[in-house]
C-alpha cells in the first residue's frame, strides 16, 4: 500500500491531468473527481508526513477556496456555482500538482531542475493541443471583426465538436498565456540541459507549437488579445534587451499621432468591440453595474458564476444594447472575481497574482545574474504570460469561470516551483561557500 502511495505522489501531475477533465466537464463522475483530487495529498501525508509543499501563495489560495465555498452557499443558482467551484478546485489542484511534482524530494538538484523544464514543455504541449482541438468547436464562417477572409474561414467545417461550442475570445485569451512562454523558450533558451539532437528536436517542437497558437489567435480576431499580447511581448523584448528602450519615445509619438488623428474613444471602441458589445459605452455600463453589485455584496459576493442571472434581474442590459449583448460575465477579470468571491476573495486573488509575478521575476533575475540563460528565459516567459493575463483581464474575464481558467493556475504553479528551485540553488551555493 505504501508503495502505491509513493507511486501516486511521484506521478501526481500526470494523475491530475486525468482527473481535471472530470471537474471541467460536468458529468456523473464529477463528485468522484472532487474526491480524487485530494488523493495525492493523502498519499503524500502517508509517504512523507505532510500534505503538500509550502508555497508563498498558501494563504491566498486558502482564502480563495473558502470564499468559493461561501459563493456556493449564497448562490441563487447552485448548479452553476458548483460548476465554477469545480473549476477553482481543478485550478488549485494543478497549481499544487506542478509545485509538488517539480519540487519532489529528488536527491539530485539537477533532476529537480529537469522536472521544472518537463513541466514547462508539458505546459506548451497542452497549449498546442488546445490550438489543434478547440478550433473544431468554433463556428468560423462569417468571421469579419477586423478583416474579412472568407477564403480562409468558409472552407473550415465547423463546429465539429458534438457537445461543446467554443467562444473565440475565450480561446484566444487562453492561448495568449502559452505564447510568451513558447516565444521565450524558442528565442532565448539555449536548451543547454539537452543533448544537441534533443535540443534540435525540442526547438522544432517549440517553433511548431508557438506558430500554431499564434495562427489560431490571429484567426479569432480578438482585439483585446491582440493588444494584450503585443504589449506583453513588447515588455518581454525591453526586459531582454534594455538598450531598445531608446525606441520608446517613437512608440509614444506614434500612439499620440493615432490618438490625434482618430480620437481616443473611436480607437477604444475599435479595440474593445466584440461580437456582442459594439462600443466602449456598453462595456463601461457593465463595469459600473459590476462595481455596484460588489458594493452591495462586499463580503460574500453575489454567488459563483451567477452574474448573468443577477444582471438580468437588476438591469435590463439586453433592452438597451440588443438581444445579442453578451453579458454572462463582467468583461473584467478583477470585477468578475470580486463579484464571485467578494472583496476578501478579490484581495486574495490579487495577492496570488502578485506573488506569482514576483516569483517569475526572481527566476528571470536569478538567471541573468548567474548567466543561466535557460533559467532566465523561463522566468521571463512566465512573467510575460502573467502580464498578458493581467492586461487582457482589464477588458475581459476569460481566465475565470471558464474551462480554460485552469491555465493561469498552471502558469502560477510553475512560476512558484521555478522560484523554489532557484532559491534552493542560492542556499546551496551559500552553504558550499561557508
Amino acid at each position: 500500500m505504501r508503495r502505491l502511495a509513493h507511486w501516486i505522489v511521484e506521478g501526481e501531475l500526470w494523475l491530475l491531468l486525468l482527473i481535471v477533465p472530470l471537474l471541467l466537464f460536468p458529468n456523473p463522475l464529477t463528485p468522484l473527481g472532487l474526491v480524487l483530487v485530494l488523493l495525492p495529498w493523502l498519499c503524500r501525508w502517508e509517504v512523507r508526513g505532510h500534505l503538500t509543499v509550502r508555497t508563498p501563495a498558501d494563504w491566498s489560495i486558502a482564502i480563495i477556496l473558502v470564499m468559493s465555498l461561501v459563493g456556493l452557499v449564497v448562490s441563487g443558482d447552485p448548479p452553476t456555482s458548483l460548476t465554477t467551484l469545480c473549476q477553482v478546485v481543478a485550478g488549485v489542484g494543478l497549481f499544487y500538482g506542478v509545485a509538488n511534482w517539480a519540487r519532489s524530494a529528488c536527491p539530485e538538484p539537477r533532476r529537480r531542475g529537469r522536472r521544472v523544464w518537463q513541466a514547462a514543455f508539458l505546459l506548451l504541449a497542452l497549449g498546442l493541443a488546445l490550438a489543434l482541438i478547440a478550433p473544431l468547436g468554433i463556428r468560423w464562417s462569417g468571421t469579419r471583426k477586423l478583416f474579412s477572409a472568407p477564403w480562409v474561414y468558409d472552407p473550415i467545417p465547423s463546429p465539429l465538436l458534438p457537445y461543446e461550442t467554443v467562444n473565440r475570445n475565450v480561446l484566444a485569451g487562453a492561448l495568449a498565456l502559452f505564447v510568451p512562454v513558447g516565444v521565450a523558450m524558442l528565442l532565448f533558451t539555449p536548451l543547454s540541459f539537452l543533448s544537441r539532437g534533443q535540443a534540435r528536436l525540442a526547438r522544432a517542437g517549440l517553433f511548431a507549437a508557438t506558430l500554431a497558437m499564434l495562427a489560431v489567435i490571429i484567426l479569432t480576431q480578438s482585439r483585446g488579445v491582440y493588444l494584450a499580447l503585443a504589449l506583453g511581448l513588447l515588455v518581454m523584448t525591453l526586459l531582454h534587451r534594455p538598450e531598445l528602450l531608446w525606441g520608446t519615445p517613437l512608440l509614444l509619438v506614434g500612439a499620440g499621432a493615432a490618438v490625434r488623428r482618430f480620437g481616443v474613444y473611436p480607437i477604444l471602441d475599435a479595440m474593445l468591440m466584440t461580437d456582442s458589445l459594439d462600443s466602449l459605452e456598453a462595456r463601461q455600463q457593465i463595469w459600473s453595474t459590476a462595481m455596484g453589485l460588489i458594493r452591495h455584496f462586499p463580503l460574500t459576493g453575489i454567488g459563483l458564476g451567477t452574474f448573468d442571472e443577477t444582471l438580468s434581474s437588476v438591469y435590463p442590459f439586453s433592452a438597451l444594447y440588443g438581444p445579442k449583448a453578451d453579458v454572462n460575465h463582467a468583461h473584467n477579470l478583477f470585477l468578475q472575481v470580486g463579484m464571485d468571491l467578494g472583496l476578501p476573495g478579490l484581495c486574495a486573488f490579487v495577492a496570488l497574482l502578485v506573488i506569482s509575478l514576483r516569483a517569475a521575476w526572481r527566476v528571470w533575475r536569478f538567471g541573468g545574474e548567474r548567466n543561466r540563460k535557460d533559467t532566465s528565459a523561463l522566468g521571463l516567459g512566465l512573467f510575460t504570460s502573467l502580464i498578458v493575463m493581467t492586461l487582457h483581464g482589464l477588458v475581459d474575464a476569460v481566465t475565470w469561470g471558464t474551462k480554460p481558467a485552469v491555465i493561469p493556475w498552471l502558469v502560477m504553479g510553475l512560476s512558484v516551483a521555478a522560484y523554489h528551485l532557484v532559491t534552493s540553488d542560492q542556499q546551496s551555493a551559500i552553504s558550499s561557500q561557508a
